[in-house]
């Protein structure tokens, strides 16, 4: 499929994607399968970060940078992470309304989001706000693939877990797993650093993508 063709058929499902509640005819045949297939590449995409990720933490445990109470925290998340791809992509399959579909490729993105920020929590919590970055590609990649409202959903939803994963560490409902004993940032600094990134984010993403008519 050349450049064009594919900018065509991106065009069509955000098109097709904000328009009514039920499958539209006037989308073509291809419009579900479409929708399907970029489902089956984001599962992709999540499977190769699984697997880095959980090499790279493991790594990190042999050479005595986080504990093993860490490494199985992360493990588990990125098990997680994997292990949601079959049943999710099995149920997208088999969804003929629009409206469903919406609201299920929603749950997929917070499902992911909460797997993201567990990650960060066993990796140091307010420490690891050197992952945040992984919140930033999840909205990039929303808001290149589904309507522009969609992303700022996604933004919304990234602060707010992080935001309350912070608060609980800072307050002490959530014990906080050091990766640094000497490592300290203000509960403020965190909240802003979040709102900071996820603005930045969608600053760059919409001079990017041209609206649609």
């Amino acid at each position: 499929m050349t450049d064009v063709s594919k900018d065509n058929a991106r065009r069509m499902v955000r098109q097709c994607w904000t328009q009514s509640y039920t499958i539209p005819p006037n989308c073509g045949a291809d419009y579900l399968d479409n929708l399907y297939q970029r489902h089956v590449q984001g599962a992709l995409v999540r499977l190769g970060a699984s697997v880095i990720m959980g090499l790279t933490v493991l790594i990190f445990f042999l050479f005595g940078v986080i504990k093993i109470d860490q490494l199985a925290g992360v493990s588990a998340s990125v098990a997680y992470l994997i292990l949601m791809n079959p049943p999710t992509l099995w149920v997208l399959k088999r969804i003929t309304r629009k409206r469903t579909y919406k609201y299920f490729s929603l749950l997929i993105n917070v499902l992911e989001i909460i797997s993201y920020t567990a990650i960060m929590y066993f990796l140091g919590g307010i420490e690891a706000t050197y992952l945040t970055p992984i919140y930033a590609a999840l909205i990039t990649y929303v808001g290149i693939v589904a309507p522009r409202k969609l992303p700022f959903i996604i933004a919304s939803i990234c602060s707010a877990t992080y935001i309350v994963m912070v608060t609980l560490i800072e307050y002490g409902g959530l014990p906080h797993l050091t990766i640094s004993d000497t490592f300290y940032s203000p509960w403020k600094n965190q909240i802003m650093a979040i709102f900071v990134m996820t603005s930045c984010t969608l600053s760059r993403l919409f001079r990017r993508i041209p609206p649609i008519c």
